[in-house]
């Protein structure tokens, strides 16, 4: 009694291992995320630049989050202050009264306009450093 293939269900392991690989390339295609949860072991804020460069700052730094309109977020981490400029950034916001976010993603002006339209979009990150007196 022989066993055929068809009729035999696939592990999961199976099914992954048929998927082609994402390139890189791939993702280009979806707008990315302005922002992820993160874990409990989380310690730090990952910021990502459109252009690809990123940054780190330790939540054990964060001392004042300032968000003075929907449009704009301050983050302050000891004598640095991060300020992202965007579109719907409240939700952001609470995540970061709790220490959540994983990353904060600077995005596109292309993925802007295929985000949802409840999805938050950061325009502009940039980071300001005051020379300690």
């Amino acid at each position: 009694m022989g066993d055929d293939p068809k009729k035999l269900g696939r592990s999961k392991l199976d099914e992954i291992m048929q998927r082609p690989a994402r390139s890189p390339e791939a993702g280009a295609e979806e707008p990315r995320d302005a922002f992820e949860h993160g874990r409990p072991w989380d310690f730090m804020l990952d910021v990502r630049f459109s252009n690809g460069g990123r940054c780190g700052f330790s939540y054990a730094y964060l001392t004042r989050i300032d968000h003075p309109s929907g449009d704009e977020l301050l983050l302050q981490f000891g004598t640095d202050t991060v300020r992202m400029v965007g579109r719907r950034l409240t939700s952001i916001y609470e995540a970061m009264l709790q220490h959540r976010p994983r990353f904060i993603q600077e995005g596109t002006m292309a993925e802007e306009w295929v985000k949802p339209g409840d999805t938050p979009h950061i325009n502009k990150i940039t980071i300001q450093t005051e020379e300690p007196t």
